[in-house]
């Protein structure tokens, strides 16, 4: 239980941040609906698709979705470190690595210290409702991701928590089309209500492998909470729900309701309680309530609206009517010898004030994912998509599949009102 000086700090957070009217759950779904639709750069193959939580977001998902009946043993699924790696995201992959390496350090120093002593390390597993849950990382910092929270708008967040999840199917069945989850970081001391990956600026992204379900999530640096029981909730839901966690309003602590009959797993972070900032943390909280008032949020959904009718219209039949290829960002690679491809690419220089404007990007992934949709009924095209927040800002990638094995990639962009033609 935190001490009463920390408490005092604690009421004063939470009192500045405490919104006048507890949300409802129906007001929550609402909002985490809006939101989720937000173009946050999180692609998926021949469909735009939002797998994560946050207000006008570019954060990159690179969706990487293969299905098999074979569930990977516990030392057969991927490292968080490889998770990263995945997704293209290098610098995060360091990051990984670079916590393993200081965890290990910790528990053989902790083993030389107690000779003769068992030291148990802290559960990563965790098994409801039917799932099967490991936890595989956790890393903190600045500027720690090459994607970083906001890249291309006005709401630039870098300093983030990043967690690596592995959720399959106890019976070794594959993930259903219709599975939802929710991945958030929970704080003691803070209503899950209130504080959870939707307001603290969270996005996701995923990619299933031989049955299992491989999630990174991040948001805002929890680690100046580090003085607070920091949690990782895991649930079979698509936002947060009552009724699988309870709140003790005592001492902040936060448990799971064991009687729920579905996935609810719950762990515990390792922080290093020396990176609690009391201040830094109010300054973030609310930081991100301005990132997220509501007029912002109506706004977005209207700019949402327009891009998925734009992409629900696309076809390969118009696809040239309707966008403009970038010829600069014309590139063929052979695949590399995992059977990956991945492209960089340089946009064309824009009024820098407009929220939507980047100026790079990167996409790829294992060949055989990229092409393994075939939603124009054509096995040699696939294509994703990103925006920074408006039709204007929308970047669709086209993939062609060559007779050589080669991969062919253009950027494309909207007909007349892209802010990259101007």
């Amino acid at each position: 239980m935190r001490n009463k000086e920390s408490r005092d700090m604690d009421d004063i957070l939470y009192q500045a941040l405490k919104p006048c009217h507890e949300p409802g759950e129906e007001l929550n779904r609402q909002v985490l609906q809006r939101v989720q639709k937000q173009p946050d750069r999180q692609e998926s193959h021949g469909k735009y698709r939002r797998a994560g939580w946050a207000a006008k977001a570019a954060a990159l998902l690179l969706m990487l979705a293969g299905a098999s009946g074979t569930v990977y043993a516990a030392w057969q699924l991927y490292t968080a470190e490889e998770v990263a790696r995945h997704v293209y995201d290098r610098k995060l992959a360091r990051a990984f690595h670079e916590n393993a390496e200081q965890q290990t350090t910790e528990q053989q120093t902790a083993e030389q210290q107690a000779p003769g002593q068992q030291i148990t390390a802290q559960e990563n597993v965790q098994s409801y409702g039917g799932y099967r849950v490991t936890l595989l990382g956790v890393a903190s910092g600045e500027d720690i991701s090459d994607y970083p929270m906001g890249a291309g708008t006005e709401h630039i967040q870098t300093d983030r928590t990043y967690a690596a999840v592995a959720i399959q199917r106890e019976d070794g069945s594959p993930m259903a089309e219709d599975d939802s989850f929710f991945v958030s970081p929970l704080i003691q001391g803070y209503d899950p209500v209130e504080y959870n990956a939707v307001t603290m600026r969270g996005a996701a992204s995923f990619f299933e492998e031989d049955g299992v379900l491989y999630w990174l999530v991040n948001c805002s640096n929890v680690e100046y909470f580090a003085d607070h029981t920091i949690y990782l909730c895991v649930t079979d839901t698509d936002f947060y729900r009552k009724g699988l966690y309870n709140y003790d309003e005592a001492d902040g602590s936060i448990s799971r309701i064991e009687d729920y009959d579905g996935l609810n797993a719950l762990f515990e972070l390792e922080l290093d309680a020396s990176k609690a900032d009391p201040a830094a943390a109010l300054a973030l909280l609310e930081e991100n309530r301005e990132a997220t008032e509501p007029d912002e949020q109506e706004e977005q959904v209207g700019a949402d609206e327009e891009i998925s009718r734009f992409l629900d219209e696309l076809t390969m039949e118009n696809f040239e009517e309707k966008c403009v290829l970038l010829a600069d960002t014309c590139q063929t690679m052979m695949p590399d010898e995992e059977g990956q491809v991945y492209f960089e690419y340089s946009l064309p220089v824009t009024d820098s004030s407009h929220p939507g404007a980047a100026s790079a990007g990167g996409t790829g992934g294992l060949v055989d994912y990229l092409f393994r949709s075939r939603h124009w009924g054509d096995e040699n095209h696939s294509w994703t998509c990103s925006s920074g927040g408006d039709l204007s800002s929308l970047e669709v990638c086209l993939f062609t599949l060559n007779e050589d094995g080669s991969v062919s990639f253009g950027v494309y962009v909207p007909r007349d009102v892209s802010i990259y033609l101007q």
